[in-house]
């Protein structure tokens, strides 16, 4: 036996199968056979997705704001920019956050079976789990995925309830809708109230240089003095500009204030959330199947283990 061939090799690991086959058949079957009975112990649970498309916001406001702000001086540093100050990888983190998980906890849900009530007490109940790890089982079981490229965003739920799972991915594409639309209405509300206040100053500058011009060809009736007709001229262009500076200003008050009575959506639904009649997991074939393969694994190191240590002497 010492002078035995120790080399590992595909013909050696067949002869240890064909000699050792009852052992591997043995190992085999009640590997499988625990995993079978513990995959049957887990319940089926469901996934339900919503997806949507973000409309973000046009910067073409932001754009001439700017351009008239450096005519008058005003610091716009308060408006930098009329487009989204949240952007679609922002809902990833929103979604996950304790103040966002707190207001989707509240939404009333009914189970398969007809019962009502709130979201987290579904959560409570239906996993046997205390106050502290409602948050992190939700927050593992809420998922967003987003597609910048296509502003695209994606809102997936798993639950034990298939129904469940449908109302609650329907949810928060509601709720993140509702306090998109709430952020820029307030973001537009601050807007038109700048603009006003813009337009109210430029019209008095207007209205100032205008009652100086007119008062001052009241007074010098003869412009054939080169110094008056200079001084005149330098009035008019004033106003002129003034004038300008203020149509400007009114001209992007009323697109201001379109955009804050405009009702385009924040989210297009692509996908509403619907109620899926098969379980989206546990893969019990997947798992059954590599515990088959890990016990035939297991038990070929075993029987070569000889071999194996002869190998590293």
């Amino acid at each position: 036996m010492s002078g035995r061939n120790h080399d590992i090799t595909i013909a050696l690991l067949y002869y240890k199968v064909k000699s050792n086959w009852k052992l591997f058949a043995c190992n085999i079957l009640i590997a499988t056979a625990v995993m079978t009975a513990y995959m049957l112990s887990k319940p089926d649970y469901y996934r339900s997705t919503e997806t949507v498309k973000y409309s973000p916001i046009s910067s073409s406001v932001a754009a001439g704001l700017h351009s008239v702000g450096s005519y008058v001086g005003f610091d716009l540093g308060s408006v930098k920019s009329n487009t989204d100050a949240i952007f679609l990888p922002h809902f990833v983190i929103m979604t996950a956050s304790e103040h966002f998980l707190e207001r989707i906890m509240k939404t009333e849900i009914t189970t398969r079976d007809g019962q009502r009530m709130s979201y987290y007490e579904h959560v409570r109940d239906e996993y046997d789990v205390d106050k502290d790890e409602i948050f992190e089982l939700v927050r593992k079981n809420i998922v967003c995925m987003v597609d910048t490229k296509k502003n695209i965003c994606t809102f997936s739920v798993q639950d034990y309830d298939a129904q469940v799972c449908a109302i609650m991915a329907s949810a928060i594409s509601d709720t993140l809708r509702l306090y998109m639309t709430q952020y820029r209405q307030e973001k537009y509300r601050q807007r038109v109230a700048f603009l006003e206040s813009i337009y109210d100053s430029v019209s008095v500058s207007y209205e100032n240089s205008a009652i100086t011009f007119d008062s001052y060809g009241d007074v010098h009736h003869n412009l054939s003095r080169g110094t008056v007709m200079e001084r005149w001229n330098r009035l008019r262009q004033d106003v002129w500009q003034k004038q300008a500076i203020q149509r400007a200003v009114a001209a992007h008050l009323q697109e201001a204030r379109s955009f804050l009575s405009d009702r385009t959506p924040v989210f297009t639904t692509l996908e509403k959330a619907a109620i899926q009649a098969k379980p989206a997991g546990p893969s019990r074939a997947y798992g059954i199947i590599s515990m088959a393969i890990l016990a035939f694994l297991a038990t070929m190191v075993y029987v070569i283990k000889d071999d194996i240590i002869y190998q590293l002497r």
